[in-house]
């Protein structure tokens, strides 16, 4: 229910939907979050939602707002095992916030052997690369 708020017709949220995914290829990062967020409150059920949101909070570094935007997304899936981008977003945001139990429930969920234990993932795991700025 949207209170205070008109309802949207189907090209509206679709003119809505395509703002908010052309600033986020655009990385305008700001702009992305305040469209999602639009786009979320006349649409709160859709997965697809939560997954950018959650993608733009893990690259503003808003570690509760992506964990939690990626768990929705999952949630929301009938079949979580095909959403390995959420349950990845869900892990880095929830290691990024020190969640050890979610964080070792997402990296296993990954496929990720991670070591038996309740506080801070502590292994090696292989050399890796890192993406410092995804629009570059």
């Amino acid at each position: 229910m949207n209170i205070g708020m008109p309802p949207l017709d189907h090209e509206t949220i679709d003119a809505l939907a395509e703002r908010a995914y052309a600033a986020y290829d655009d990385g305008d990062l700001g702009e992305a979050h305040a469209h999602f967020d639009a786009l979320l409150a006349v649409a709160p059920e859709a997965p697809d939602y939560h997954y950018m949101q959650g993608l733009v909070g893990k690259y503003l570094r808003d570690w509760p707002m992506s964990l939690h935007h990626n768990l929705r997304s999952l949630a929301l899936r009938a079949d979580t095992d095909a959403d390995e981008a959420s349950r990845w977003n869900a892990a880095i945001a929830a290691t990024a916030l020190g969640d050890w139990t979610e964080a070792r429930r997402q990296w296993a969920d990954c496929g990720i052997d991670i070591p038996d234990g309740d506080g801070a993932i502590d292994a090696n795991f292989g050399v890796t690369s890192i993406r410092l700025h995804a629009w570059d």
